[in-house]
């Protein structure tokens, strides 16, 4: 019976393989990291860069389910009266707990104006404690004055690297119109 000696564990010398070095290139030979501590599952997952057999840096995709989350809910009604953009909420949030990688917003709440006017109310991400400013990432408008229930997406953003402001601020077109949002909510999904 004939043995081929190559996958016998053992180089050429007759010594036992005990370590393959770094790999330099993507066809070298390797072994797995067995250090680095996994990457957490994010989104549709990435490959990573790294030349391991499992690579470190690599991410698997999240389960069903399991995706990141942040919500923040506020049971309040708040208003604002005319033009200029006024904020009527804000939160201090840690996004540091969050996996990497781009945040979808979702934005709802029950919102009225005055008859005959248009509101508007914007979720913003940073910017300063107190001020209408930061980036704004989802919008919701409404023409109706009775309270209807409405919910945005806003496009993907960067997960922020520590705390950040969530804001919401509105406005209206009409110099005295009031418009009011109530039982809002801001979901950060990744």
């Amino acid at each position: 019976m004939a043995r081929d000696i190559a996958q016998r564990e053992i180089d050429l010398a007759g010594f036992r393989v005990l370590n393959i070095g770094a790999p330099q290139s993507a066809n070298d030979a390797t072994h797995v990291d067995a250090q680095a501590v996994p990457l957490p599952a994010s989104g549709a997952g990435n490959p990573g860069t790294s030349l391991l057999a499992a690579p470190a840096d690599h991410v698997h995709p999240a389960q069903p389910g399991t995706q990141t989350l942040l919500q923040i809910d506020s049971d309040d009604e708040m208003e604002v009266v005319g033009p200029t953009e006024d904020l009527v909420f804000q939160k201090y949030v840690d996004f540091t707990p969050l996996a990497s990688g781009n945040l979808t917003p979702m934005f709802s709440g029950f919102i009225n104006v005055d008859s005959g006017d248009t509101g508007t109310f914007n979720v913003r991400l940073g910017g300063s404690p107190g001020i209408p400013d930061g980036t704004v990432i989802a919008t919701i408008t409404t023409q109706s004055a009775a309270p209807e229930p409405k919910i945005a997406a806003g496009p993907a953003v960067a997960r922020p690297s520590g705390p950040a402001l969530l804001k919401v601020t509105g406005a209206t077109v009409g110099p005295n119109a009031t418009a009011r949002i109530a039982d809002l909510r801001i979901t950060m999904a990744g």
